[in-house]
């Protein structure tokens, strides 16, 4: 039998499909894979603060998804080694981030009376999606110190904001001086440790001044972006360098032109809130009656200066005449019985008006407002007047020397 071998003829598509076969490959093999992100950023405001018994610092934590994955995130606050007397907490420790959002939550780090210094603690976050394949950490540093001292040589200046709204709101707040020598070291940054958001009677600042300071010492105090919140003055702060703890409180008063006066005392602590209700029925103690007149008086004499204001049932002072020199009136009312009150002060030189300001208190027991004067050979006469509005009610008083 005869075999015949038939030949093999090569198509056009049998000749190509090798090459495409390797093309397909190539194109896989360069193609990348892509696969979501996972990323997570953290801010703090502040980054630094003070933290003094029952005024804790507290720092409000941004916690931002900038990856392209849905996280669930776990918080953790840590202290170094170093933070004895600290206590940091958070208040929230999980929370769900979808991609691109952002939440807020706050570090809080309180001290006890051993912690002094600097203590640094570390807000830790770590993210991951549903998966778990996809994770993310980030971390930050705050630093609180623990119970500032007083530092030596210095003045402590309270400034009581009463309006938190608009230019009030732009904080920090910078005490300026404009003659020396309280200007070599101007303008002074100033910090808030009292805060009426955590309980506090009032939003309370403070700085430390270097004590050498002129018989009549002026000063203001600025927002962040250097708009005057208040003009203040003082007659006697000549007197601070025989105090052991001279502090000088001030009151912003919106409705007062010109500069407000001050008040200097020996005083260590400032009491951030009211002492709390014992239970007992004392309110006849410092309130046995509402009354009106003078609360304190100060002069450039320290011995002659008085005040009833620690305990109105012995107010008011009985002043019958005024000391030479920079003298400090304060006028008040007690016993408004937790009513919104404001109080009108106006005093006259010699017949010429020297001031006039009102004051305003809400949900009070008292109201005080004081009143400066330079009292010297050529002074004749002077004279006070204040009008009372508790919830109303209209009461008048008026003193002359």
């Amino acid at each position: 039998m005869t075999a015949y071998l038939l030949p093999t003829t090569k198509t056009e598509n049998s000749r190509i499909a090798p090459s495409l076969m390797v093309s397909l490959i190539l194109v896989s093999i360069l193609v990348p894979t892509v696969s979501a992100a996972a990323s997570i950023s953290l801010s703090s405001d502040p980054m630094s603060e003070e933290s003094s018994i029952d005024h804790p610092a507290n720092y409000s934590i941004t916690i931002f998804n900038d990856g392209d994955v849905d996280l669930e995130v776990t918080l953790t606050a840590t202290q170094d080694s170093a933070c004895s007397g600290f206590t940091s907490s958070l208040a929230q420790n999980s929370l769900n981030l979808n991609a691109g959002a952002s939440e807020n939550t706050v570090l809080q780090v309180s001290v006890n009376e051993t912690a002094t210094g600097d203590c640094v603690t570390t807000v830790m976050a770590t993210g991951s999606d549903s998966s778990g394949s996809n994770t993310a950490t980030a971390d930050i540093e705050v630093t609180t110190t623990g119970n500032p001292g007083w530092p030596s040589g210095h003045t402590r200046f309270v400034y009581i904001r009463t309006a938190d709204t608009g230019v009030n709101a732009q904080t920090p707040y910078t005490l300026e001086f404009s003659a020396p020598p309280m200007s070599d070291g101007s303008p002074y940054d100033m910090h808030q440790f009292c805060n009426d958001s955590n309980g506090d009677d009032d939003d309370v600042w403070e700085a430390f001044v270097p004590t050498d300071f002129n018989s009549v010492t002026s000063w203001s105090v600025e927002n962040v972006n250097g708009i005057t919140l208040g003009q203040f003055v003082s007659y006697n702060l000549t007197d601070a360098g025989a105090m052991a703890y001279p502090m000088v409180t001030f009151e912003q008063n919106t409705s007062a032109s010109g500069h407000v006066a001050s008040t200097l005392s020996d005083s260590e602590m400032y009491h951030c809130y009211s002492p709390p209700d014992d239970g007992d029925d004392d309110s006849g103690q410092d309130y046995d009656s509402s009354g009106m007149g003078i609360v304190e008086y100060e002069s450039q004499s320290p011995s002659s200066s008085q005040s009833c204001i620690s305990n109105y049932s012995s107010c008011p002072l009985n002043i019958t005449s005024l000391e030479a020199g920079w003298t400090n009136v304060t006028i008040g009312a007690w016993g408004l019985g937790n009513n919104d009150t404001s109080l009108e002060v106006i005093s006259w030189l010699n017949g010429v008006q020297t001031n006039s300001f009102t004051v305003t208190v809400n949900d009070s027991q008292q109201i005080a407002a004081t009143i400066p004067f330079l009292v010297d050979e050529d002074t004749c006469s002077v004279e006070i007047e204040a009008n009372l509005d508790n919830s109303g009610t209209q009461t008048s008083w008026n003193q002359s020397w």
